[in-house]
């Protein structure tokens, strides 16, 4: 994870700019349909914070964690709740969160990290509360995102990912795949606590 760390502290401004341009308005407003005014959210892998400032104007009491030190200070320099933590060695307390958004964060951790992380997702959610995750459609790992530069990026097969989904204690709701430039399939999952 030191890797990755490094890679998005010292990419940090380049990261923000690439992360607004990418920002999913209609995952968004699909996560917002399923919460009620003033829901307590958690940005899991909020990075400079353009989706957790959303969640704030949305009225929603929201805020995130990211494990880059660099994109923490860019999200709090613009007043945002956010704070240095990583993803897999979190630990809320059961039932504090309406909802969790975990947008292109998977892509970082293993299958067996990402085993850990939806446990904790699990824990840290109300019963039947909220969860967008998304990941890259494939299998194994590879340097850089299409084996470019960066850090390394796992991609995980469509139904083995779904499988771990309810193994963790999350029902489907919806589910929607996106090609981008490049070729690489995004799948996001919307997903409730049982």
């Amino acid at each position: 994870m030191n890797e990755i760390t490094e890679y998005y502290n010292q990419n940090a401004q380049a990261v923000s700019r690439e992360s607004l341009a990418r920002r999913e308005r209609e995952a968004l407003s699909t996560f917002r349909s399923h919460l009620t005014a003033g829901a307590r959210v958690l940005d899991a892998g909020c990075g400079a914070g353009h989706d957790l400032r959303w969640f704030t104007a949305e009225g929603f009491a929201a805020e995130g964690i990211d494990f880059s030190d660099a994109l923490v200070d860019v999200a709090q320099g613009t007043g945002l709740e956010a704070r240095v933590r990583d993803l897999r060695l979190a630990d809320f307390a059961a039932g504090t969160f309406d909802g969790i958004w975990c947008n292109r964060v998977l892509m970082h951790l293993s299958i067996e990290d990402c085993h850990r992380v939806l446990g904790i997702f699990f824990k840290a959610l109300k019963p039947r509360g909220v969860l967008f995750v998304s990941f890259i459609e494939g299998a194994g790992s590879e340097n850089g995102s299409g084996g470019g530069p960066g850090p390394r990026v796992f991609r995980f097969a469509h139904e083995g990912f779904l499988s771990l989904l309810r193994q963790s204690g999350f029902t489907l709701i919806l589910k929607g795949e996106r090609e981008e430039p490049g070729g690489e399939k995004w799948v996001g999952i919307f997903a409730r606590r049982a």
